[in-house]
C-alpha cells in the first residue's frame, strides 16, 4: 500500500527520486514484518524461504536504487527484472500460505 502511495518508479530519475522511501516502505512493511515470523513446523520451509526472499530483494531494491544514482540504465534493467522474479516467487509462496493480501501486492 505504501508503495503504492509513493508510485511505481517509471524511469531511472524517479527511481533515484522514490527508490528510498520505496526500500524504507519496504524494510518496515515486509523485511521487518518477515523476520519476526514464528511459523509453526508445517510452515516453516516455506517462511523461511520469504525471510530468503525479503533479505535478497532488500538487495536488489538497494543495487536499483544505487545504479540508477550511477546512470547505469543497463545494470537497472537487469535488476528490475530479477526484483520482477523474486515478486512472483513471493506471490506464489503467499498465495499457497493464504495470505491473500500479501499475493496480491
Amino acid at each position: 500500500e505504501k508503495e503504492r502511495e509513493i508510485g511505481e518508479p517509471q524511469t531511472p530519475a524517479d527511481l533515484v527520486e522514490k527508490g528510498p522511501r520505496i526500500l524504507d516502505a519496504f524494510e518496515t512493511a515486509i523485511v521487518d514484518k518477515v523476520h519476526e515470523l514464528k511459523a509453526p513446523d508445517e510452515i516453516a520451509d516455506q517462511a523461511d524461504r520469504l525471510v530468503d526472499l525479503a533479505d535478497q530483494q532488500r538487495q536488489v531494491l538497494g543495487e536499483l536504487i544505487a545504479a540508477a544514482k550511477g546512470g547505469n540504465v543497463a545494470k537497472v534493467r537487469q535488476l528490475a527484472s530479477r526484483n520482477q522474479t523474486l515478486n512472483k516467487e513471493t506471490t506464489l509462496i503467499t498465495r499457497e500460505l493464504g495470505a491473500k493480501a500479501c499475493a496480491e501486492g
